[in-house]
């Protein structure tokens, strides 16, 4: 799980934010009381025109009307000597009523505007409007998250007296207009912009600006704020960023840098955060970061490292609260966190994340003195120990635990706190033993492949009832579902695949209405499949291969949007329900059972199958009945595995149009006639087979000539 970009990270940025806000707002502050005769007719005319081009479903601009003083709407403040409209607030903050329509040219009558806010609202695919360039007086500009689109215009270049600029887009929704985004093509006004204290550009495509950027930006020494993240930067990260000595937040994450840190880092003394996550770093981590005293947080996570983590890279970090660190790096020798055992850290940490490098094998005891933890991850570590009773006794609070993949044994760490919706992962290790009882604050609990033994607590839906996701699968657990289980109403994922457990799974189908994903593989599960199980209406997951179900595939998952139906080896009979398909099932797999009769033509509706396996059942009738006249009715269908039915007749020529087809297995039928030679032209089947599946083909092309 990726969460280095947590809640506390949002919030120091967003105290950093507001602190250059009031700088800004304070001195504008002395002069909002109005005096005399308020504002200027022109400038009213030139907000009532801006209000025209906009829709305002909630109202935000309610005030603004033909006959008042505009220097008392909401939203709107005014010099106190000469009546000038200076400042224009529209943030929304609920988005349920943003604002949209365009931004009028009617602003370039407000003269003396130096505070403009219109972020959070909703433009549709806009473009930026270059006479936003000709509002020189502007000292704050904020258009992010408006959903702006086009390219950034150079003209902003001519704001020469501005201290705040944030054109930030939120990355993952920049293609909701039009596959359009918000492009900077040429960012070489930056360099004019020498008062700046905070830079927001996060989200925009600055794919081009990648050669020059930080040499631009190199300019505006007094910045304070820079944040880059999910700009499509790449190359290596320059030296020079050790000249911005005024930096306090850096956020270069979500980019293609590779390469080192550069060692000049270290001359960023008043940093307070460094965000580097998510990129392709690929070399060191310089020990000159060890110099950053006032550094809170430092987020390394996600990048292939190539350097180990000592002493000296922390030794100096006293105030920090948050350190996160992964490497994407897979090499037969793991990174290591080269600490000793009884080093005492300068720091109290809230958040702790590495993930990748070598920790162990033992459990580091210079965790003893971090009390104030919440968030702790230390995975795939090479943990081999026991933990310790002192880590059990911190009394810490937590709302994130994982200590997955690892080769931990002992005591469980069930004495701590867990917060409302908190996260545990044990996932990976050698714990055995009965299940142990955990905080009933619990949302996402994971104990899968363990050594856990026993059975499920009888009341595990009254004792843990805000379960939304529940793996104890690859343990050695037995008995039956608890009946409880199904009043678990917000579990949308359970998983209890390979283990022991038996009886039938009616008692799962009580309120699990957000059930989305339900694997119960690999048991000795018995009974018919409950037709109720079509109560489940958020499901769209359903792996029960493996067991000794009989009966019929019940009708009623036709009521479901299932992407995946895994019912193989089992002792089920009958037919394939007609409601079964639907242009949302990506996987059928239904071999081994006693199914039979003819395939019905209702599986045409899955028209975006990629795997439909129906081996060693007692289909039968002629596959040209089922495919048709014309084309396969699958055109996605990756792999098909008819083998070991009764087929009959020839096989149909069909096929051979079916072009993304990688797997055919027909063998074991009683088939007749020749073997279409144009098999041979699926350029799919033979470019993505390996040397084994040619040869099982082989076979079949042999048997089935003589059948």
């Amino acid at each position: 799980m990726n969460c280095s970009y947590s809640q506390e990270t949002s919030d120091m940025v967003n105290t950093n934010k507001i602190l250059i806000e009031l700088l800004l707002i304070i001195p504008l502050c002395l002069q909002f009381l109005v005096i005399g005769d308020g504002c200027i007719e022109m400038e009213r005319n030139a907000l009532l025109s801006f209000k025209e081009d906009l829709v305002d479903p909630s109202g935000m601009l309610s005030s603004w009307n033909v006959s008042g003083d505009c220097c008392k709407w909401k939203r709107v403040e005014c010099h106190v000597q000469t009546g000038r409209i200076i400042s224009l607030n529209l943030r929304n903050q609920d988005y349920q009523s943003q604002v949209s329509g365009k931004l009028s040219a009617s602003l370039v009558n407000l003269k003396e505007l130096r505070y403009l806010d219109v972020s959070m609202n909703n433009f549709e695919g806009l473009s930026i409007p270059s006479f936003i360039g000709s509002l020189k007086r502007l000292r704050y500009l904020n258009l992010s998250y408006s959903s702006f689109s086009g390219v950034v215009p150079p003209q902003l270049g001519n704001l020469s007296n501005l201290v705040y600029l944030d054109l930030s887009v939120e990355a993952s929704s920049m293609r909701i207009f039009s596959n359009q985004y918000l492009v900077g093509n040429n960012l070489g006004w930056i360099f004019e912009l020498s008062s700046l204290k905070y830079l927001g550009l996060s989200g925009i495509d600055l794919n081009l600006t990648s050669d020059y950027l930080f040499q631009t930006i190199n300019n505006t020494s007094m910045l304070e704020i820079l944040e880059l993240r999910a700009c499509k930067l790449s190359g290596f990260l320059p030296n020079s960023l050790g000249h911005l000595s005024n930096l306090k937040i850096l956020d270069l994450g979500s980019n293609f840098f590779v390469g080192d840190i550069p060692k000049s880092i270290g001359n960023l003394t008043s940093l307070v955060q460094l965000s580097l996550s998510n990129n392709q770093l690929n070399g060191s981590v310089p020990e000159s970061l060890g110099k950053l005293s006032s550094l809170s947080i430092l987020d390394l996570y996600g990048n292939p490292w190539n350097s180990n983590i000592t002493e000296r890279h922390l030794h100096n970090l006293s105030s920090l609260t948050k350190l996160s660190i992964m490497s994407t790096r897979f090499l037969s020798t793991n990174l290591v966190f080269d600490i000793p055992h009884d080093w005492f850290p300068p720091f109290t940490l809230k958040n702790l994340q590495i993930i990748g490098y070598q920790v162990g094998p033992r459990f580091p005891n210079w965790l003893r003195n971090q009390h104030k933890l919440k968030y702790l991850q230390l995975s795939d570590a090479m943990l081999s120990d026991a933990i310790p009773d002192w880590f059990l006794n911190l009394s810490l609070s937590l709302y994130f635990l994982d200590l997955s993949d690892n080769n931990l044994s002992g005591k469980v760490p069930n004495t701590f706190v867990f917060v409302d919706g908190a996260v545990l992962d044990l996932m990976s290790n050698s714990f055995e033993g009965p299940l142990p009882q955990f905080s009933s604050n619990i949302s996402n609990f994971y104990l899968g492949s363990n050594k856990f033994n026993g059975t499920i607590p009888n009341n595990i839906g009254q004792i843990m009832p805000k379960l939304k996701q529940f793996d104890v699968s690859n343990n050695y657990l037995h008995g039956s579902i608890p009946s409880s289980m199904g009043n678990l109403s917000a579990l949308d994922a359970l998983s209890m695949n390979n283990n022991n457990f038996g009886g039938g799974i009616l008692s799962l189908m009580g309120h699990m209405s957000s059930l989305s994903f339900l694997s119960l593989s690999n048991n000795n599960f018995v009974g018919e499949l409950p037709s109720s199980i079509g109560n489940l209406s958020s499901l769209s997951t359903l792996l029960l291969s493996n067991n000794n179900f009989v009966g019929k595939i019940p009708s009623s998952l036709g009521n479901l949007s299932l992407t995946e139906i895994w019912l193989s080896h089992n002792n089920l009979s009958g037919e394939i329900p007609s409601s079964i398909c639907s242009q949302n099932l990506l996987f059928l797999s239904l071999s081994n059972n006693n199914l039979g009769r003819e395939i019905p033509r209702s599986l045409h509706n899955c028209t975006n199958m990629l795997m439909l396996n129906l081996a060693d059942n007692m289909f039968s009738g002629e596959i040209l009945a089922w495919i048709g006249d014309t084309t396969m009715p699958m055109p996605r269908l990756q792999v098909l595995k008819l083998r070991s039915n009764r087929f009959i007749g020839h096989i149909p020529k069909q096929l051979c149009t079916h072009s993304s087809l990688h797997f055919l297995d027909l063998a074991h039928n009683h088939f007749s006639g020749t073997i279409p030679l144009c098999l041979g032209d699926l350029t799919a089947f033979t470019g993505d087979l390996n040397n084994d599946q040619w040869h099982a083909f082989g076979r079949y092309q042999k048997g089935g000539c003589e059948g």
